[in-house]
Protein backbone atom coordinates (compact mmCIF):
# COMPACT_ATOMS: atom_id res chain seq x y z
CA UNK A 1 0.00 0.00 0.00
CA UNK A 2 1.52 3.14 -1.03
CA UNK A 3 2.12 6.28 1.73
CA UNK A 4 0.92 9.48 0.65
CA UNK A 5 2.24 11.77 3.42
CA UNK A 6 4.41 14.32 2.59
CA UNK A 7 6.50 15.87 5.27
CA UNK A 8 8.03 19.96 5.12
CA UNK A 9 10.68 20.83 2.27
CA UNK A 10 13.75 21.80 3.41
CA UNK A 11 12.85 25.36 1.95
CA UNK A 12 9.77 25.51 3.60
CA UNK A 13 11.63 24.74 6.81
CA UNK A 14 13.86 27.37 5.96
CA UNK A 15 11.16 29.88 5.65
CA UNK A 16 9.96 29.13 8.44
CA UNK A 17 12.80 29.43 10.53
CA UNK A 18 13.96 32.67 8.94
CA UNK A 19 10.10 34.32 10.33
CA UNK A 20 10.60 32.82 14.00
CA UNK A 21 13.86 34.74 13.57
CA UNK A 22 12.36 37.66 12.44
CA UNK A 23 9.81 37.86 14.78
CA UNK A 24 12.02 37.26 17.78
CA UNK A 25 13.84 39.93 16.46
CA UNK A 26 11.74 42.40 17.24
CA UNK A 27 9.54 41.23 20.26
CA UNK A 28 12.34 40.05 22.41
CA UNK A 29 13.65 43.58 22.79
CA UNK A 30 9.79 44.92 22.95
CA UNK A 31 9.20 42.66 25.82
CA UNK A 32 12.97 43.27 27.66
CA UNK A 33 11.91 47.08 27.33
CA UNK A 34 8.15 46.17 28.50
CA UNK A 35 9.86 44.50 31.68
CA UNK A 36 12.40 47.60 32.17
CA UNK A 37 9.55 50.02 32.12
CA UNK A 38 7.52 47.63 35.12
CA UNK A 39 11.14 47.67 36.91
CA UNK A 40 11.56 51.35 36.70
CA UNK A 41 7.81 52.15 37.53
CA UNK A 42 8.03 50.06 40.81
CA UNK A 43 11.99 51.65 41.45
CA UNK A 44 9.77 55.14 41.42
CA UNK A 45 7.27 53.96 43.44
CA UNK A 46 9.30 52.91 45.88
CA UNK A 47 11.74 56.07 45.86
CA UNK A 48 8.50 58.00 46.20
CA UNK A 49 7.49 56.53 49.14
CA UNK A 50 11.21 56.73 51.10
CA UNK A 51 10.82 60.65 50.38
CA UNK A 52 7.82 61.15 51.73
CA UNK A 53 9.05 58.82 54.71
CA UNK A 54 12.25 61.16 54.77
CA UNK A 55 10.59 64.72 54.90
CA UNK A 56 8.30 63.03 57.79
CA UNK A 57 11.22 61.40 59.71
CA UNK A 58 13.45 64.64 59.34
CA UNK A 59 10.76 66.77 61.19
CA UNK A 60 10.45 64.27 63.54
CA UNK A 61 14.32 63.66 64.40
CA UNK A 62 15.06 67.27 64.25
CA UNK A 63 16.77 66.80 61.23
CA UNK A 64 20.01 64.76 59.98
CA UNK A 65 23.74 65.07 60.69
CA UNK A 66 24.74 62.68 57.68
CA UNK A 67 23.20 60.79 55.03
CA UNK A 68 23.87 57.63 56.67
CA UNK A 69 20.76 59.11 59.68
CA UNK A 70 18.03 59.26 56.26
CA UNK A 71 19.19 55.32 55.76
CA UNK A 72 18.04 54.66 59.33
CA UNK A 73 15.31 56.37 59.20
CA UNK A 74 14.52 54.40 56.46
CA UNK A 75 14.85 51.47 58.16
CA UNK A 76 12.69 52.28 60.95
CA UNK A 77 10.15 52.84 58.48
CA UNK A 78 10.47 49.49 57.11
CA UNK A 79 12.70 50.20 54.20
CA UNK A 80 15.41 47.47 55.64
CA UNK A 81 16.54 45.36 52.16
CA UNK A 82 14.65 47.14 49.92
CA UNK A 83 18.04 49.13 48.68
CA UNK A 84 18.79 47.36 45.55
CA UNK A 85 17.07 48.56 42.44
CA UNK A 86 14.41 46.41 40.40
CA UNK A 87 16.34 47.72 37.00
CA UNK A 88 19.21 45.79 36.48
CA UNK A 89 22.39 48.28 36.32
CA UNK A 90 20.35 50.86 38.20
CA UNK A 91 21.25 52.41 41.65
CA UNK A 92 19.71 54.31 44.80
CA UNK A 93 21.32 58.04 45.85
CA UNK A 94 20.46 60.48 48.75
CA UNK A 95 21.06 63.52 48.51
CA UNK A 96 21.84 65.02 52.06
CA UNK A 97 20.86 68.75 51.07
CA UNK A 98 17.43 68.34 49.93
CA UNK A 99 16.50 65.28 52.27
CA UNK A 100 15.58 63.20 48.82
CA UNK A 101 16.08 59.93 47.41
CA UNK A 102 17.02 59.70 43.35
CA UNK A 103 17.52 56.82 41.03
CA UNK A 104 20.63 56.49 39.10
CA UNK A 105 20.97 55.08 35.43
CA UNK A 106 23.13 52.72 33.81
CA UNK A 107 25.17 55.23 32.48
CA UNK A 108 25.60 56.93 36.02
CA UNK A 109 22.44 59.83 34.88
CA UNK A 110 20.40 60.51 38.02
CA UNK A 111 16.68 60.47 36.14
CA UNK A 112 14.34 60.30 39.16
CA UNK A 113 12.93 62.75 40.45
CA UNK A 114 13.45 65.19 37.52
CA UNK A 115 16.65 68.08 39.50
CA UNK A 116 19.10 69.23 38.85
CA UNK A 117 20.99 67.14 40.92
CA UNK A 118 24.55 65.48 39.74
CA UNK A 119 25.87 62.44 40.37
CA UNK A 120 28.22 64.15 42.22
CA UNK A 121 25.76 65.62 44.88
CA UNK A 122 24.95 61.86 45.70
CA UNK A 123 25.57 59.42 48.34
CA UNK A 124 25.57 56.35 46.99
CA UNK A 125 24.03 52.99 48.48
CA UNK A 126 26.66 50.75 49.23
CA UNK A 127 26.71 47.18 50.57
CA UNK A 128 29.91 45.95 49.71
CA UNK A 129 29.16 43.67 46.79
CA UNK A 130 30.23 43.59 43.17
CA UNK A 131 27.97 45.88 41.19
CA UNK A 132 27.32 48.82 43.97
CA UNK A 133 30.60 51.10 43.01
CA UNK A 134 29.20 53.60 40.57
CA UNK A 135 31.93 55.31 37.92
CA UNK A 136 32.37 59.31 39.31
CA UNK A 137 30.35 58.98 42.36
CA UNK A 138 33.03 60.04 45.67
CA UNK A 139 30.31 59.89 48.30
CA UNK A 140 28.94 56.50 49.03
CA UNK A 141 26.48 54.87 52.33
CA UNK A 142 26.87 51.54 54.00
CA UNK A 143 24.49 48.96 54.77
CA UNK A 144 26.84 46.49 56.34
CA UNK A 145 30.16 46.81 58.34
CA UNK A 146 33.54 46.57 56.51
CA UNK A 147 35.94 44.06 56.79
CA UNK A 148 37.48 43.61 53.53
CA UNK A 149 35.26 42.26 50.23
CA UNK A 150 35.22 44.87 47.57
CA UNK A 151 36.44 47.90 49.59
CA UNK A 152 39.86 48.10 48.41
CA UNK A 153 38.82 47.10 44.87
CA UNK A 154 35.98 49.96 44.68
CA UNK A 155 37.99 52.36 46.72
CA UNK A 156 41.50 52.10 45.24
CA UNK A 157 43.41 55.08 45.05
CA UNK A 158 43.45 58.21 42.58
CA UNK A 159 40.72 59.40 43.71
CA UNK A 160 39.45 60.54 47.35
CA UNK A 161 36.35 59.27 48.69
CA UNK A 162 34.06 59.50 51.73
CA UNK A 163 32.27 56.83 53.35
CA UNK A 164 29.55 57.67 55.61
CA UNK A 165 29.35 54.14 57.75
CA UNK A 166 26.08 54.77 59.21
CA UNK A 167 26.78 53.73 62.52
CA UNK A 168 28.29 50.20 61.07
CA UNK A 169 32.28 49.81 61.89
CA UNK A 170 35.43 49.47 59.45
CA UNK A 171 38.48 46.76 59.72
CA UNK A 172 40.26 46.69 56.61
CA UNK A 173 43.59 45.93 56.09
CA UNK A 174 45.58 47.78 54.28
CA UNK A 175 44.43 51.03 55.26
CA UNK A 176 43.45 53.37 51.93
CA UNK A 177 44.17 56.64 52.77
CA UNK A 178 42.22 57.87 50.37
CA UNK A 179 39.17 57.47 52.14
CA UNK A 180 37.59 58.99 55.00
CA UNK A 181 34.97 57.83 56.87
CA UNK A 182 32.50 59.29 59.25
CA UNK A 183 29.68 58.29 61.26
CA UNK A 184 30.77 54.87 62.37
CA UNK A 185 33.04 52.64 65.05
CA UNK A 186 36.53 53.14 63.27
CA UNK A 187 38.76 50.23 63.79
CA UNK A 188 41.13 50.34 60.84
CA UNK A 189 41.38 50.75 57.18
CA UNK A 190 40.86 53.94 55.79
CA UNK A 191 41.43 57.83 57.37
CA UNK A 192 39.35 58.77 60.75
CA UNK A 193 37.12 61.78 59.95
CA UNK A 194 34.36 63.14 61.98
CA UNK A 195 31.88 61.10 64.73
CA UNK A 196 33.94 58.23 64.82
CA UNK A 197 34.29 55.75 67.58
CA UNK A 198 37.91 54.06 68.03
CA UNK A 199 37.23 50.50 69.11
CA UNK A 200 39.16 47.31 68.81
CA UNK A 201 37.38 44.17 67.69
CA UNK A 202 36.26 41.32 70.47
CA UNK A 203 36.27 38.02 70.23
CA UNK A 204 35.85 34.97 72.67
CA UNK A 205 39.23 35.40 74.02
CA UNK A 206 38.10 38.93 75.51
CA UNK A 207 34.80 37.11 77.56
CA UNK A 208 35.89 35.22 80.66
CA UNK A 209 34.05 34.70 83.99
CA UNK A 210 34.48 36.93 86.68
CA UNK A 211 32.94 36.51 90.58
CA UNK A 212 29.55 38.21 92.20
CA UNK A 213 31.97 40.40 94.15
CA UNK A 214 34.67 41.16 91.22
CA UNK A 215 33.13 41.18 87.89
CA UNK A 216 34.91 40.82 84.34
CA UNK A 217 34.46 44.54 82.78
CA UNK A 218 34.57 43.94 78.88
CA UNK A 219 35.04 47.44 77.87
CA UNK A 220 35.10 49.59 73.98
CA UNK A 221 34.71 46.27 72.18
CA UNK A 222 32.67 45.68 68.55
CA UNK A 223 31.49 42.11 68.37
CA UNK A 224 29.67 40.54 65.24
CA UNK A 225 27.74 37.39 65.80
CA UNK A 226 28.42 34.04 65.42
CA UNK A 227 26.90 31.04 67.33
CA UNK A 228 30.00 30.56 69.28
CA UNK A 229 30.47 34.02 70.16
CA UNK A 230 26.83 33.95 71.70
CA UNK A 231 26.97 30.64 73.58
CA UNK A 232 29.99 32.45 75.08
CA UNK A 233 28.60 35.48 75.86
CA UNK A 234 25.40 34.13 77.58
CA UNK A 235 26.74 31.33 79.64
CA UNK A 236 29.83 33.46 81.26
CA UNK A 237 28.86 34.70 84.48
CA UNK A 238 29.48 38.09 86.55
CA UNK A 239 30.42 39.82 83.08
CA UNK A 240 29.95 43.44 82.23
CA UNK A 241 30.05 44.96 78.83
CA UNK A 242 30.90 48.50 79.02
CA UNK A 243 30.14 50.55 75.94
CA UNK A 244 30.29 47.49 73.61
CA UNK A 245 28.67 47.51 70.16
CA UNK A 246 27.23 44.12 69.18
CA UNK A 247 26.05 43.77 65.51
CA UNK A 248 23.69 41.53 63.83
CA UNK A 249 23.26 40.07 67.08
CA UNK A 250 20.61 37.09 67.83
CA UNK A 251 19.62 36.11 70.86
CA UNK A 252 19.68 32.10 71.59
CA UNK A 253 16.10 30.89 71.08
CA UNK A 254 16.83 27.40 73.42
CA UNK A 255 19.11 29.44 76.22
CA UNK A 256 18.89 31.90 78.64
CA UNK A 257 21.61 34.40 80.09
CA UNK A 258 23.52 32.84 82.86
CA UNK A 259 24.05 34.85 86.09
CA UNK A 260 24.82 38.60 86.86
CA UNK A 261 25.06 40.28 83.32
CA UNK A 262 25.12 44.15 82.52
CA UNK A 263 25.33 45.73 79.11
CA UNK A 264 26.39 49.26 80.13
CA UNK A 265 26.24 51.66 77.56
CA UNK A 266 26.06 49.28 74.48
CA UNK A 267 24.63 50.11 70.98
CA UNK A 268 22.91 47.06 69.56
CA UNK A 269 22.81 47.54 65.67
CA UNK A 270 20.61 45.35 62.90
CA UNK A 271 19.97 43.10 65.25
CA UNK A 272 18.13 40.11 62.98
CA UNK A 273 15.98 38.36 65.72
CA UNK A 274 15.82 39.49 69.09
CA UNK A 275 18.60 41.23 70.75
CA UNK A 276 18.16 39.34 73.88
CA UNK A 277 15.69 35.84 74.68
CA UNK A 278 15.37 35.69 78.29
CA UNK A 279 13.61 32.57 77.63
CA UNK A 280 14.23 28.99 77.90
CA UNK A 281 12.11 26.67 75.50
CA UNK A 282 11.18 24.28 78.27
CA UNK A 283 14.58 23.24 79.42
CA UNK A 284 16.22 23.85 82.88
CA UNK A 285 18.46 27.01 82.54
CA UNK A 286 15.55 29.40 83.64
CA UNK A 287 17.40 32.78 84.61
CA UNK A 288 19.58 33.18 87.95
CA UNK A 289 20.98 36.15 88.97
CA UNK A 290 20.55 39.83 87.69
CA UNK A 291 20.37 40.99 84.58
CA UNK A 292 20.49 44.70 83.61
CA UNK A 293 20.38 46.33 79.94
CA UNK A 294 21.41 50.06 81.39
CA UNK A 295 22.10 52.89 79.10
CA UNK A 296 22.23 50.90 75.55
CA UNK A 297 20.81 52.12 72.43
CA UNK A 298 19.24 49.59 69.83
CA UNK A 299 18.93 50.63 66.43
CA UNK A 300 17.95 49.11 63.29
CA UNK A 301 16.92 45.63 65.17
CA UNK A 302 14.67 43.36 64.07
CA UNK A 303 13.25 43.03 67.35
CA UNK A 304 14.22 43.91 71.03
CA UNK A 305 14.00 41.95 74.26
CA UNK A 306 11.78 38.87 75.22
CA UNK A 307 11.55 38.42 78.77
CA UNK A 308 9.35 36.27 81.10
CA UNK A 309 7.14 37.53 83.19
CA UNK A 310 7.29 34.33 85.62
CA UNK A 311 8.96 31.13 85.68
CA UNK A 312 6.99 27.75 86.48
CA UNK A 313 9.04 25.27 88.69
CA UNK A 314 11.92 27.24 89.78
CA UNK A 315 12.73 29.05 93.11
CA UNK A 316 14.10 32.48 93.42
CA UNK A 317 13.80 32.75 89.22
CA UNK A 318 16.15 36.52 89.31
CA UNK A 319 15.35 39.61 88.53
CA UNK A 320 15.87 41.83 85.17
CA UNK A 321 16.22 45.62 84.80
CA UNK A 322 15.98 48.04 82.07
CA UNK A 323 16.40 51.04 82.73
CA UNK A 324 17.81 54.50 80.70
CA UNK A 325 18.12 52.67 77.04
CA UNK A 326 17.21 53.92 73.75
CA UNK A 327 14.68 52.02 71.64
CA UNK A 328 14.39 53.20 68.34
CA UNK A 329 11.92 51.38 65.49
CA UNK A 330 11.96 47.46 65.23
CA UNK A 331 12.22 46.34 61.55
CA UNK A 332 10.47 43.18 62.02
CA UNK A 333 6.42 43.12 61.20
CA UNK A 334 4.34 42.69 64.06
CA UNK A 335 7.42 42.77 66.60
CA UNK A 336 7.68 44.76 69.49
CA UNK A 337 10.88 46.44 71.78
CA UNK A 338 10.32 44.52 74.52
CA UNK A 339 7.73 41.14 74.62
CA UNK A 340 6.45 39.34 77.79
CA UNK A 341 6.02 35.91 77.62
CA UNK A 342 6.07 32.66 80.19
CA UNK A 343 9.01 30.16 81.37
CA UNK A 344 8.65 26.57 82.38
CA UNK A 345 11.41 24.67 83.37
CA UNK A 346 11.09 21.05 81.89
CA UNK A 347 8.56 18.85 83.61
CA UNK A 348 7.06 21.67 85.66
CA UNK A 349 3.33 21.62 85.32
CA UNK A 350 2.23 24.95 84.35
CA UNK A 351 -0.46 26.29 87.48
CA UNK A 352 -1.31 29.83 89.10
CA UNK A 353 0.66 28.55 92.84
CA UNK A 354 3.37 27.38 90.90
CA UNK A 355 4.24 30.64 89.07
CA UNK A 356 7.40 32.07 90.66
CA UNK A 357 7.40 35.92 89.36
CA UNK A 358 10.35 38.01 88.40
CA UNK A 359 11.35 41.08 89.69
CA UNK A 360 11.31 43.00 86.57
CA UNK A 361 12.29 46.47 86.37
CA UNK A 362 11.86 49.14 83.49
CA UNK A 363 12.67 52.34 84.14
CA UNK A 364 13.91 56.14 82.55
CA UNK A 365 13.95 54.69 78.95
CA UNK A 366 13.17 56.28 75.84
CA UNK A 367 11.12 55.03 73.18
CA UNK A 368 11.65 57.19 69.96
CA UNK A 369 9.77 55.92 67.54
CA UNK A 370 7.64 52.84 66.34
CA UNK A 371 7.50 51.38 62.60
CA UNK A 372 4.65 51.68 60.36
CA UNK A 373 4.89 47.71 60.72
CA UNK A 374 5.11 47.15 64.64
CA UNK A 375 3.05 46.36 66.49
CA UNK A 376 3.61 48.25 69.80
CA UNK A 377 6.22 49.15 72.06
CA UNK A 378 5.40 45.86 74.26
CA UNK A 379 3.32 42.77 73.41
CA UNK A 380 1.77 40.18 75.58
CA UNK A 381 2.73 36.75 74.00
CA UNK A 382 0.10 34.64 72.82
CA UNK A 383 1.06 32.20 75.64
CA UNK A 384 0.49 34.52 78.05
CA UNK A 385 -2.61 35.64 76.85
CA UNK A 386 -4.25 31.91 77.18
CA UNK A 387 -3.75 31.84 81.21
CA UNK A 388 -6.23 33.17 84.04
CA UNK A 389 -4.53 35.13 86.80
CA UNK A 390 -1.58 36.34 85.42
CA UNK A 391 -0.25 39.41 87.94
CA UNK A 392 1.40 42.27 86.64
CA UNK A 393 2.30 43.04 90.44
CA UNK A 394 6.30 42.36 90.01
CA UNK A 395 6.60 44.81 87.22
CA UNK A 396 7.77 48.08 88.12
CA UNK A 397 7.60 51.16 85.54
CA UNK A 398 8.70 54.98 86.42
CA UNK A 399 10.52 57.53 84.45
CA UNK A 400 10.42 56.08 80.56
CA UNK A 401 9.71 58.69 77.74
CA UNK A 402 7.46 58.03 74.67
CA UNK A 403 7.38 60.36 71.54
CA UNK A 404 4.36 61.92 70.91
CA UNK A 405 4.22 60.30 67.16
CA UNK A 406 3.48 57.35 69.17
CA UNK A 407 -0.05 56.21 69.74
CA UNK A 408 -1.09 55.21 73.42
CA UNK A 409 -3.02 51.94 71.87
CA UNK A 410 0.59 51.16 70.67
CA UNK A 411 2.18 51.38 74.11
CA UNK A 412 0.55 47.41 75.26
CA UNK A 413 -0.69 44.76 72.64
CA UNK A 414 -1.50 41.29 72.34
CA UNK A 415 0.63 39.42 70.48
CA UNK A 416 1.44 40.24 66.40
CA UNK A 417 -1.03 43.29 67.57
CA UNK A 418 -4.33 41.50 67.20
CA UNK A 419 -7.34 42.30 68.56
CA UNK A 420 -8.66 40.61 71.67
CA UNK A 421 -11.16 39.04 70.09
CA UNK A 422 -8.74 37.26 67.83
CA UNK A 423 -7.68 34.97 70.55
CA UNK A 424 -9.90 32.04 72.20
CA UNK A 425 -9.37 31.85 75.13
CA UNK A 426 -8.80 35.62 76.01
CA UNK A 427 -8.17 35.27 79.57
CA UNK A 428 -5.39 38.27 80.74
CA UNK A 429 -7.68 41.64 80.11
CA UNK A 430 -6.87 42.33 83.67
CA UNK A 431 -3.36 41.77 83.27
CA UNK A 432 -3.07 44.02 80.21
CA UNK A 433 -5.20 46.92 81.86
CA UNK A 434 -2.85 46.68 85.09
CA UNK A 435 0.29 47.05 82.67
CA UNK A 436 -1.77 49.98 80.68
CA UNK A 437 -2.15 51.71 84.17
CA UNK A 438 1.00 51.00 85.69
CA UNK A 439 2.97 52.06 81.82
CA UNK A 440 1.01 55.35 81.74
CA UNK A 441 1.52 56.31 85.85
CA UNK A 442 4.92 55.94 85.19
CA UNK A 443 5.30 57.78 82.37
CA UNK A 444 7.20 61.34 82.19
Amino acid sequence: MKNNKKGFTIVELVIVIVVIAILAAVLIPTFVNVIKQANLANDQSLIRNMNTTLATSKILQNGFSYAGDAITALNANGFTGKYTPYTAGYHYGYHFESNTMYIIDESNAVIFPKSNVSLSDLWVIWSNNATDKVEGATKYVSLVNVTGGYYSTHFAAGTNYTLDLAGHYINVTPTLDNVTVVNGVFISGATQGNDLTPMTAGSEVDVTAGTAEERTVVENKTFSFTEALREKIEWTSNVTYKNCIFYNWIGSTSAVMKNNLTFDGCTFIDATKYVFNLQDDGGDKAYEGTFTIKDCTFINCARGINIPVFVCGKDNPGKIIITGNTFNAVTEQNRSAIQLMKQEVSGAEETTENREYINITISNNNFTEIATTQAGIFTIHEGVIKLSGVSADHLTFSGNTVDSSISPDKYIVNDDGKADSEFSPYNIAEFKSALIEKFNAGKK
